[in-house]
């Protein structure tokens, strides 16, 4: 939702923009969505459960594996980094500039910062890492980011790592209860509602470490229905997204939410890097111009022209007709006068 202290920081930026000369903002989503469901998620590795295996969301069973974060492309000294947190330099439970709440509130458990517990590792650069618990009942919890905006962009891109246990079925690789989704509130985008990343409306996608499977919607899960992560992914893995290349006052949300049986071990995510590569960045090529070919002059045919008896031609040479005669003058004197 639009606060009164956001419209004021949008109105802010909107003023800088216009007194810049700034008349339209180019949006260029990116969509191309890898893989995915309803939603245009990715779908990630998924190992097959065995057969027999009985639900257990403490299970140490692997489903969902992602790349390496890929390289940025060459900015020439303009990417800004608009987000960047690791938690490490805080006492846990303590969260500064970030917002954590619980929309459905069963247990008075917010996310926190934390050094210790399940899922292991804690972190992925120690000391800390953000988490959450993952409890038996429905519930539907928030961690919200600090305000950043993204514009004059070609390339806007969002990093972190995580590492989560939530409940999932151990008979169908495809099939979640508890799950944890990425959202995004931004001005322009949806009437700053909070809605999933790779929503049309956002335009972002996964580029690696995508959503792994759907929440069922029988179990009264707040993303019934929704692509989600959720199962064991084992360690820390990387998640890329790409963002939007216009962003006003945005702000990203990690939610998990839990349906009303089993449970898990909650959700932890660390190392959050969000940056963009400023339009100006990447100076086009200067075009090497092709040479134009000109056709070679044909000769032109020398006329030969015989002299004529009386015509002029000195030193055996023909220049044309001979210069006309001097014509004698005729001189008649003045009379004198007789004396």
């Amino acid at each position: 939702m639009i606060t009164p202290a956001r419209l004021h920081n949008i109105s802010c930026l909107l003023f800088g923009l216009l007194t810049a000369g700034i008349i339209a903002l180019g949006v260029t989503h990116s969509s191309n969505v890898i893989a995915g469901g309803a939603s245009g998620s990715v779908s990630a590795l998924t190992a097959a459960a065995p057969a027999d295996a009985a639900e257990d969301s403490s299970s140490s069973r692997i489903d969902i594996l992602a790349s390496t974060d890929p390289s940025p492309p060459p900015c020439n000294d303009q990417l800004i980094t608009v987000l960047s947190d690791s938690f490490d330099n805080v006492m846990p439970p303590a969260l500064p500039g970030w917002m954590a709440s619980n929309g459905i509130d069963p247990d008075g458990i917010l996310w926190q910062s934390s050094s210790s517990g399940l899922p292991s590792p804690p972190a992925d650069s120690p000391p800390n890492a953000a988490w959450v618990n993952d409890p038996p009942v429905v519930s539907d919890k928030y961690l919200d980011s600090p305000s950043f905006y993204v514009f004059e962009a070609y390339w806007a891109q969002l990093t972190f790592r995580h590492n989560f246990n939530l409940e999932a079925s151990d008979a169908d690789p495809d099939l979640g209860f508890d799950g944890a989704v990425l959202e995004i509130s931004s001005f322009y985008i949806n009437n700053g509602e909070f809605t999933d990343i790779t929503d049309p409306a956002v335009g972002g996608s996964f580029i690696t470490g995508g959503y792994n499977r759907t929440i069922s919607s029988d179990r009264g899960s707040p993303i019934a229905g929704r692509r989600a992560w959720s199962g064991d992914s084992g360690s820390f893995i990387t998640t890329t997204v790409s963002l939007p290349t216009l962003v006003i006052d945005g702000v990203l949300r990690w939610r998990m939410a839990s349906d009303n049986s089993g449970s898990g071990e909650g959700w932890r995510v660390d190392n959050i890097t969000a940056s963009y590569c400023h339009f100006t960045g990447l100076p086009s090529p200067t075009p090497t111009p092709t040479p134009r070919l000109r056709p070679t002059p044909r000769p032109r045919p020398t006329r030969s022209v015989s002299p004529q008896p009386g015509d002029y031609a000195p030193e055996g040479s023909f220049d044309g007709p001979p210069p006309p005669t001097p014509r004698p003058r005729r001189f008649t004197p003045f009379p004198r006068p007789t004396p």
